[in-house]
């Protein structure tokens, strides 16, 4: 057995960390993979869990954070990311997968990034490191989880991992912002009446009241 130092993000986006033991790289990552853990770095370790190669960590929050560029939505990534992850568990060849992603994409900016990346993978750059040319698009968390993917043969799966976590991401996001709209549109709808009440209702109560009194 050998250890192995990883970093990782659970479901709910909280960062962990730890030692694990396994066979290999991969079945270290198919083990974090059933504790529902999806890990963005994974290196071999000594006795005492001390990395036994330098590699580079994510120190900054922000860079563990999935992000996108403002012309490209957080769907459309999404659904490459499936989509990749499907062609490549289909045994397509990266390249391929890629060109065949990019040609039949309809936003001009996601189609340009994808074959970018394609060409650049023809060119011998792994895709981890063609993606890291575009940090407006994929996160250096993404980029970790995939280069943890290709390192350990299993990048296949690793895209849909990708894929569940950004819509997990999406699900927690959409019922934040409904759980904030409901108290929001509450205010805003006794708001409303009160204003209703005090500029329409009163005024023209009052001017009901004065001509049922006697002169």
């Amino acid at each position: 057995m050998s250890a192995f130092r990883y970093q990782a993000v659970e479901v709910n986006g909280a960062p962990v960390k730890g030692v694990i033991e396994a066979e290999d790289r991969k079945a270290a990552l198919q083990l974090l993979g059933k504790r529902g853990l999806f890990p963005s770095l994974l290196e071999a370790a000594d006795a005492f869990g001390h990395a036994t190669v330098a590699v580079n960590e994510i120190k900054n929050p922000e860079d563990a954070r999935i992000r996108f560029s403002p012309r490209i939505r957080r769907k459309e990534v999404t659904a490459f990311t499936r989509e990749m992850g499907t062609l490549l568990a289909a045994a397509i060849p990266i390249p391929q997968a890629l060109e065949g992603l990019g040609e039949q994409e309809e936003n001009p900016a996601v189609k340009g990034v994808v074959l970018q990346i394609s060409e650049a993978v023809r060119k011998g750059v792994a895709l981890s490191t063609a993606m890291e040319g575009h940090p407006r698009v994929f996160s250096q968390l993404y980029v970790s989880m995939v280069r943890v993917g290709e390192e350990a043969g299993v990048l296949p799966k690793v895209m849909t991992d990708l894929a569940d976590l950004l819509e997990h991401e999406d699900e927690v996001r959409s019922e934040v912002v409904a759980a904030v709209s409901y108290p929001i549109f509450v205010l805003g709808f006794g708001v409303l009446t009160v204003t209703v009440l005090l500029t329409v209702v009163l005024p023209r109560l009052f001017s009901m009241l004065q001509e049922m009194l006697p002169v």
